[in-house]
């Protein structure tokens, strides 16, 4: 019975590799989600110079 306890408990306490993936790729929708919002921001204010906004965008993404 203590064979089973153990077993369930590194089961439970390691992380499966398809979570680990689906935790990259939400937290990639995430952040493209963001720029697309700082773009609009950008687009509504006025500021949509390319030279500004495109290397926010990428400051964005690369915080990662």
């Amino acid at each position: 019975m203590g064979d089973i306890v153990r077993l369930v408990e590194e089961a439970q306490s390691r992380e499966a590799p398809v979570q680990r993936l689906a935790d990259k790729v939400s937290f990639l929708l995430l952040q493209l989600h963001l720029v697309y919002f700082v773009m609009m921001v950008f687009n509504v204010s006025g500021e949509a110079e390319t030279n500004k906004l495109v290397p926010r965008c990428f400051a964005i993404l690369e915080g990662s």
